[in-house]
């Protein structure tokens, strides 16, 4: 029996075994903690190309991404800790809190920064840009393609739902993440190249 490498099949398969193997590059290089920004643009960094039909090679590409961007990439994750930390301070507080105001502000910064740590990383991941240029330029992306970044956020959730339900595929989990903050980001950065990197 032939196999046909070209085939709706053998390309499923194929591309799979990529989510996968991504997969479990970025868990390895999330080990040290500190380094799981870096490990993020990595796996965006080589899901992009994907995106872009150049064909990666995965593992080179992901090791090339990772030590380029490992000292930038610290810094980047420093900020985002702090804002996380910050977050999920007002987050827990949105639990003991009966304020319908309050609740709304803690629900929009948890939101806010999850788009802004999407953006950082996505444009950490692609373009050679100064530390304070990766969070303005997250911040007006962000909100300048708000529908996107609701999608984004959207879809991202449904996939953590379903990920519950179907435990196996927490083996791609991050790779299927990435393929779909990538697809939309891919869109945005075609429009809005100058102002990321001027």
């Amino acid at each position: 029996m032939r196999i046909d490498f070209y085939g709706p099949i053998y390309r499923v398969g194929t591309e799979l075994a990529d989510l996968m193997m991504l997969s479990i590059y970025w868990l390895i290089g999330c080990i040290p903690i500190i380094t799981i920004a870096n490990s993020t643009s990595a796996l965006f960094y080589v899901y992009g190309k994907k995106l872009r039909g150049e064909d990666p090679y995965i593992t080179q590409e992901f090791i090339k991404s990772y030590r380029q961007n490992f000292k930038q990439s610290i810094l980047v994750m420093i900020i985002l800790s702090v804002l996380w930390i910050s977050g999920s301070f007002y987050f827990m507080m949105l639990f003991s809190s009966s304020s319908i105001i309050f609740s709304g502000i803690a629900m929009f910064l948890i939101m806010e920064v999850s788009l802004i740590t999407i953006y950082s990383i996505a444009i950490l991941s692609r373009y050679y840009v100064s530390t304070k240029n990766i969070f303005i330029s997250s911040f007006v992306l962000a909100h300048k393609h708000i529908l996107s970044s609701g999608l984004i956020l959207g879809l991202s959730i449904i996939v953590s739902y379903i990920m519950l339900y179907v435990p196996i595929l927490i083996i791609g989990y991050p790779a299927i993440i990435a393929a779909i903050h990538s697809y939309f980001i891919q869109k945005i950065f075609a429009k809005n190249e100058k102002l990321i990197a001027p």
